[in-house]
This record gives structure tokens, C-alpha cells and sequence, in this order.
């Protein structure tokens, strides 16, 4: 949880310019040992992702779920994406509107994120559900 609130507040002006909230349903004792590095990477590129694409005011919902291991969800609305964008995401530059002439993004972030969470002996997918909500699983080998 502590990572969570660090990389929130270092993404905050950003998140504050596009009225982006955070919704964070992880409980505060809640720890999970791996690498922090790598960690770090996924938690950066998986909530600058949302603050740059989500609708602007509206928010990006982190959950944890350990019914099955240990799963975080980050979830935030995704009115234009539709279920063929899905294997595509964590495409090396993909993009999903190639027309952008947004340079600060590179289409590089989910993959970097994929791959840290697969050296973590986890791994992180997505879905979109049916409220439109694109929803970043990412698990992590306990035990």
C-alpha cells in the first residue's frame, strides 16, 4: 500500500491537472514481498497509464483481492476501447489512437510492465468489463 501512495504523490500534479482520482480499497497493512524496484516500475507505468487516459474526472480504483493468491486490480473507465484493443495493449508502441501527437507517451509502458511482473514470477493481463472499465490484473507468486 505504501508503494501505491508514494507513486500516487509523485504522479499527483498530474493527476490533479486532469481531475483524476484515487480509489484505493487495499487494506494498510498489506505487504507483499518482491522486488521493490521492479515493483515500482509497474505501479508507475500502470497508474500514469490510467491518469493519461482515463476520462478527465473521473478516477483509478486499486484493489486488492487475495482469494486466489494475491491479485491488485487497477481499474478506471475506458469509454473507447472496445474487446479487439485487449491483445493489443501490451503490444511494444502500440497505440491506441495512432493519430496522437502526444510525445510524452511511447507505447512502452505496459510492455515494460508486463515484463517486470513476469521477472517477478507474476504476471499482469487485462479485461474490459462491462462498464467499459479497462482492468489491469497483476499477480504475484506467493509462496
Amino acid at each position: 500500500r505504501q508503494t501505491i501512495k508514494e507513486t500516487w504523490n509523485l504522479l499527483g500534479e498530474q493527476a490533479t491537472g486532469r481531475t483524476i482520482a484515487l480509489q484505493l480499497d487495499v487494506p494498510p497493512d498489506s505487504v507483499v514481498e518482491t522486488d521493490p524496484r521492479l515493483l515500482r516500475i509497474i505501479f508507475s507505468n500502470l497508474v500514469s497509464n490510467a491518469i493519461a487516459h482515463a476520462p478527465e474526472g473521473d478516477s483509478l480504483t486499486i484493489r486488492e483481492d487475495r482469494s486466489n493468491g494475491l491479485v491488485l486490480s487497477f481499474s478506471n473507465p475506458a469509454p473507447w476501447l472496445d474487446s479487439s484493443d485487449l491483445p493489443l495493449l501490451f503490444e511494444r508502441l502500440w497505440r491506441h489512437d495512432q493519430a496522437r501527437t502526444d510525445s510524452s507517451h511511447t507505447g512502452l509502458g505496459l510492455s515494460i510492465a508486463r515484463i517486470c511482473a513476469e521477472r517477478m514470477g507474476g504476471g499482469l493481463d487485462a479485461e474490459l468489463d462491462a462498464q467499459k472499465n479497462l482492468v489491469f490484473h497483476l499477480r504475484f507468486a506467493i509462496g
